[in-house]
């Protein structure tokens, strides 16, 4: 799928699987695990990763799953940004009076498109939602399987995504064009084994809204995803929205705590492993605390020369690998990164910066302005 790697392989104890014609990863990986499942104990505990390579690029799924979106989007980008903001403020997700990012300039205004542009993007949207839609699909066959065999009762299901949106294209990834034009055709975005289709970006920042950025960035576009957890031991009656700051990091020591392990730093540090560095959010699910990370605990991330640390509602971010400029955020009033408080705050800035220069050090950044 790439120059670096011309075929996807698929591995099982060391060795390459044969796909049958009918394959369909998000399928075959769910139905390989549920495969898997049959052959513990029924007292055994186990931890099990499901890794959908859905919805990454090429953007491909199955025709019938395709066809039940080409409507939905017919409205075009614009109206599907907005009805979407709109309904994320009605369920309580955002806040009422968070601002829409405005389109980017790579996107033109949907009515300006041409009808043969339109229907192409009408179907590559159409081909992403088929993809969730099947991942879904699937995630809803694993656990009625687990449920069947008598295990749901006893089992805590995360899903979480790696990264935000991605409003990019193949122009954003030169490198990979004459290969991919070798390899695939590139005439219509058909979302068959045969075709390269990427989001791009009308449809990538809808799929980001109402942040900015995108996958790559360390806006919150590119860095919120979304983490569901559903504790099927206490029954799926009760949905809470949970708005505590939360990293990855935090995931495995949760898991720990979950499965009732109790790790020490000593224990890591004699089997040469790093002690994790994150905090179990498992208290906060339980709703024995109100927020996983403490409003004087300054988190900090570090991406191909962007930089940016979050201190309770606060987030400085500097963008440039130069590091030369740094923004200030209001995240709880301003999640879309649209008013820049550096100016007016120049000693809360200069605290959160030297905070990331702390972490920097300790973990031995090595791209630094």
């Amino acid at each position: 799928y790439s120059p670096v790697y011309q075929v996807a392989h698929y591995v099982e104890d060391d060795s390459l699987v044969s796909l049958p014609k009918d394959f369909y990863s998000s399928d075959d990986i769910v139905s390989r695990f549920i495969d898997l499942t049959i052959e513990v104990a029924d007292e055994r505990p186990f931890f099990g990763v499901v890794s959908f390579t859905a919805p990454h690029w090429p953007l491909q799924a199955p025709e019938e799953a395709i066809s039940r979106y080409l409507s939905v989007y017919e409205q075009g980008w614009d109206s599907v940004r907005r009805t979407r903001l709109d309904q994320m403020k009605r369920l309580g997700i955002i806040p009422d009076d968070l601002k829409l990012v405005p389109r980017d300039s790579g996107a033109p205004p949907w009515d300006e498109l041409s009808d043969e542009d339109r229907r192409d993007n009408v179907r590559r949207m159409a081909i992403y939602a088929a993809m969730v839609d099947e991942m879904d699909r699937n995630i809803g066959r694993l656990v009625a399987k687990l449920e069947q065999r008598g295990m749901l009762s006893n089992t805590v299901v995360m899903f979480l995504s790696d990264n935000g949106g991605e409003p990019k294209d193949l122009d954003d990834y030169k490198q990979f064009q004459p290969w991919i034009g070798e390899n695939y055709n590139l005439t219509n975005p058909t979302g068959d084994a045969d075709s390269f289709v990427f989001l791009e970006n009308g449809w990538g920042q809808v799929s980001i809204a109402p942040h900015s950025g995108g996958k790559g960035s360390l806006t919150e576009g590119g860095t919120r995803s979304p983490l569901i957890v559903t504790d099927y031991r206490e029954g799926t009656g009760t949905v809470t929205i949970n708005r505590s700051y939360t990293t990855i990091l935090d995931i495995f020591p949760t898991i720990l705590e979950i499965a009732g392990v109790t790790r020490t730093p000593e224990w890591f540090a004699s089997r040469d492993f790093f002690a994790p560095t994150g905090k179990s959010l498992w208290p906060v699910v339980l709703g024995q605390e109100t927020r996983v990370h403490s409003a004087t605990e300054a988190i900090s991330t570090e991406y191909n020369g962007q930089r940016s640390v979050v201190l309770d509602r606060w987030k400085a971010s500097s963008l440039s690998p130069s590091g030369e400029t740094w923004q200030l955020f209001d995240l709880e009033a301003d999640q879309s990164e649209l008013v820049d408080l550096a100016e007016e705050k120049p000693e809360l800035l200069s605290r959160l910066i030297g905070a990331y220069e702390s972490y920097a050090d300790e973990v031995v950044v090595i791209t630094r302005n």
